[in-house]
Order: C-alpha cells, then structure tokens, then sequence
C-alpha cells in the first residue's frame, strides 16, 4: 500500500487550498470553521483506511485514504462498472498496486 504521508500532504493542501477559492467565490469565508463549510485538514493518510475511497462531502477533492480489503473489492468493482469515469480514473492512478 501507498504510505508516502510527507509527499501526498502537500498535494493534497494543494487541492483544498484550491477548492477554498472555490469557495470563497461562492460567498463562504474562511473564517467559517465548520466542516460543512469549508475543507477541513489535510488529515494524514487522507484520514485513515476505508472501506471506500474518501471524498470531500463539499469540493469532491479525493482524500488519498489507504483502503481495507473491502474497499480493494469496491475500487475493483467500480474501475470495472465504469472505467471512463473520471473519477475511477483518479482511483485506479493512485491505487495502482491492486491488480484490475
């Protein structure tokens, strides 16, 4: 499994910190601490093993959480059910250690 926390981190910061001007254009201010409001973290390890692949409930920014075997047999499942999709795609790049 991918456990690379001191490069992934300041990828992920990056996506939020872009998400976050997202945001702000639609009227949310930083100052707003609520997790329903604004990204929260980044959290290492994209906030722990999953039995899915975590995602933003507000920006959609994929968390990069390490999975359990369940969660191998959902991304499995779904780069299968759809493997145009964009998100699939972003799965199947930084899970690339599960054999498809």
């Amino acid at each position: 499994m991918l456990n690379n926390n001191k490069h992934r981190l300041p990828r992920l910061k990056a996506k939020i910190d872009i998400s976050a001007k997202e945001l702000e254009k639609r009227g949310i201010k930083k100052t707003e601490h609520d997790s329903d409001a604004w990204p929260q973290g980044p959290y290492s390890d994209g906030g722990g093993e999953a039995d899915y692949p975590q995602h933003c409930c507000q920006c959609h920014v994929f968390m990069e959480n390490s999975l359990t075997s369940d969660g191998v047999d959902y991304v499995k499942h779904w780069i299968k059910q759809t493997p145009q999709s964009e998100v699939t795609k972003e799965w199947q790049d930084y899970y690339d250690y599960i054999d498809y």
